[in-house]
């Protein structure tokens, strides 16, 4: 009995009409920013020019204070033609610089050894750091491959 009287009660809303009436108030486009006292920065000329994207398997940790990003098992950050990969990375936001370091197993040996791409151009190496701002980074114990040979470094 009472699925019945709510189907009518559908039933009668449906064939109830709305009458039309025109809206009498007339809208000004305005820019709501500066109505609602919100400041427009410039942005910076060292800021970065393009969107960072990262990306990690076991976690991701944010340190807001600090600006810094710390990801943790396989991963990556990237920007443009710039790929890196490693086992941990932190990322620091208020330097505009990463850092990536490789991950020691249960036997002492290196795995997720940071891998550094740009373009055409591969690195692989124990620990290293890049500046987004500088195109400049720094690597330790460095294996690449420079035309027919491969080139080994320490630091």
């Amino acid at each position: 009995m009472a699925f019945c009287g709510i189907g009518l009660f559908f039933e009668a809303a449906a064939q109830t009409s709305i009458p039309n009436v025109s809206d009498s108030l007339t809208v000004t486009a305005t820019d709501s920013s500066k109505a609602a006292g919100i400041s427009v920065f410039p942005i910076s000329p060292d800021s970065i020019d393009a969107a960072i994207t990262y990306t990690a398997r076991d976690s991701i940790l944010y340190d807001i204070s600090a600006g810094k990003v710390y990801l943790y098992g396989a991963a990556q950050v990237a920007q443009k033609d710039i790929k890196l990969q490693a086992g941990i990375i932190e990322f620091d936001s208020n330097k505009k610089t990463v850092t990536a370091h490789s991950v020691r197993d249960s036997l002492g040996n290196l795995t997720e050894k940071p891998i550094f791409s740009e373009g055409e151009r591969q690195f692989q190496s124990e620990e290293m750091a890049y500046n987004f701002t500088t195109k400049k980074g720094t690597i330790k114990a460095v294996v690449t491959k420079e035309g027919e040979g491969y080139l080994h470094s320490k630091k």
